[in-house]
C-alpha cells in the first residue's frame, strides 16, 4: 500500500501504478516452474536464501524515483515472493519428521496471516509517523521513500534464522530431480494436482479481488471495509491452527475437501446476502474455513512428493492456481458491470465445489499409498 501511494506521490499516474502490478504479477507467474527447478536443484535452504536478498533488493529498487528502477524493483520482488510460496512448503518438510509437520504446516500459516496484520498497520502510519519525527511535515515522497526502505531493511533481517538453520535429524534430505517440467507433468502427483488448483484459482479470482468494491456496493465505508479484513485475517489465523485436528479425524485429502465444501454456503450468503454485517461474518467463517485447508493440501502434497520434487510440484500448483486467477479477473468485472454482484458468487461456488472434489478423487488414493508405504 506505502508503495502505491509513494508513485502516486512522486507524480505518477493509476496506469503507472497498473503496469507495476502487472509486471509483477506476470514475472511471478513466468518464474513459478523455474523456480520450482531452482529449489530442487540448489536445495529449498539456498533458495529461499537467494529469493530473500533478490526481494529486499526489490523492494529497496522501488525507493528510488524513477520509472525503470521501480519497474524492475516490482518484477525482482514478485518473482522473490512466487519462490517463497514454492519453496517454502518443501523447506518446512526437509527440516521436519512425519510426526510433526502438520503443526509445523499449522502454525507456519497461522503466523503468517497473523503477520500481515500489523505489516499492514505499520504501512499505514509509519510515513505518517517518519514524517512527523523528522520535519517532513507528515506523508510525502521522502517519508514513504524511507518507509520503504525499513521494509526492505525486515525482509533483508529474515536472512539472519535462514542461515541458522541447521539439517534436522528428523528431516529428510532433498535429491536432485533429473526430471525436466515438460516431463514431470505426465508423473501422476502432477496430473493431479492440475485441475483442481486451476478450478479453484479460477473460482477465486472471480471474487477476492473485487471484494472490497463489493462491499462498497452494498454500502461500506472504507474504513469498515478495512476494519472487515483486519478482523478476517485475525481469525484466518487463528482457525489454521485446526489444521491437525482435521488431519487427525478424516485425513488429508478428506479434510481439504470437506473444510472447502464447508465454505461454499457461507461464500453464498456473502454473495446473497446484501447486507453489510450478515455478509461481513460470513466472510470471516468462509475465510476460515477455506484457509483451514492450506496447510493440510501444503503437508498432503509434500508428504506425497518425492524429496526431489517437491519444489516442483509446488510451482506447477501456482501456475495453475495464477492461471485461472489471471483468467477470471475480467470475466468477473465484466460480469459486476453489466449483469449481477451476485452470480460471481454462484460460479465460484460450483468451481470450487467440483475442485474440492477433484482433488479428493485424485489424491486421496496416493494419500493411502503414501501411508502405506511408511508403515
Amino acid at each position: 500500500m506505502a508503495r502505491n501511494l509513494y508513485f502516486l506521490s512522486l507524480g505518477f499516474n493509476e496506469g503507472f501504478v497498473g503496469l507495476v502490478v502487472g509486471v509483477g504479477t506476470f514475472t511471478g507467474l513466468l518464474v513459478a516452474l523455474p523456480g520450482g527447478h531452482l529449489g530442487d536443484r540448489f536445495g529449498p535452504r539456498k533458495t529461499m536464501i537467494g529469493a530473500t536478498a533478490l526481494g529486499a533488493a526489490g523492494i529497496a529498487l522501488q525507493g528510488i524515483p524513477y520509472r525503470v528502477p521501480i519497474v524492475l524493483g516490482a518484477a525482482l520482488n514478485r518473482v522473490a515472493w512466487s519462490v517463497f510460496f514454492i519453496v517454502g512448503p518443501a523447506l518446512l518438510t526437509e527440516e521436519s519428521g512425519t510426526e510433526e509437520r502438520t503443526h509445523l504446516f499449522s502454525v507456519f500459516s497461522s503466523s503468517r496471516r497473523l503477520a500481515l496484520i500489523p505489516g499492514a498497520l505499520l504501512g499505514g502510519y509509519m510515513p505518517g509517523l517518519l514524517g512527523g519525527l523528522l520535519g517532513l511535515g507528515g506523508e510525502g515522497p521522502v517519508s514513504y521513500r524511507l518507509t520503504i526502505f525499513l521494509q526492505a531493511l525486515l525482509l533483508a533481517a529474515a536472512l539472519i534464522p535462514l542461515f541458522l538453520i541447521d539439517s534436522s535429524p528428523n528431516g529428510e534430505v532433498s535429491s536432485t530431480s533429473r526430471t525436466y517440467d515438460l516431463e514431470f507433468l505426465r508423473q501422476p502427483l502432477a496430473r493431479k494436482i492440475l485441475l483442481p488448483s486451476l478450478l479453484v484459482g479460477t473460482g477465486a479470482g472471480m471474487i477476492f479481488p473485487f471484494l472490497n468494491v463489493i462491499f462498497e456496493h452494498y454500502g461500506a465505508s472504507t474504513e469498515l471495509i478495512g476494519w472487515i479484513f483486519t478482523i478476517q485475517s485475525l481469525l484466518t489465523g487463528l482457525f489454521v491452527l485446526f489444521a491437525p485436528n482435521i488431519s487427525k479425524k478424516w485425513g488429508k485429502a478428506k479434510g481439504v475437501a470437506l473444510t472447502r465444501l464447508a465454505s461454499i454456503p457461507f461464500l453464498l450468503i456473502v454473495g446473497y446476502a446484501g447486507h453489510v454485517p450478515v455478509m461481513a461474518g460470513a466472510l470471516m467463517v468462509r475465510s476460515s474455513l477455506m484457509r483451514l485447508s492450506s496447510p493440510l493440501r501444503n503437508n498432503l502434497l509434500m508428504n506425497i512428493a518425492r524429496p526431489g520434487e517437491r519444489s516442483k510440484i509446488n510451482g506447477i500448483r501456482q501456475v495453475a492456481s495464477r492461471i485461472g486467477r489471471t483468467a477470471a479477473g475480467p470475466v468477473a468485472g465484466w460480469i459486476l458491470s453489466n449483469v449481477s454482484y451476485s452470480l460471481p458468487f454462484l460460479l465460484t461456488s460450483v468451481l470450487y465445489a467440483v475442485g474440492s472434489g477433484l482433488f479428493y478423487l485424485g489424491l486421496h488414493p496416493l494419500e493411502l499409498e503414501q501411508e502405506e508405504a511408511e508403515n
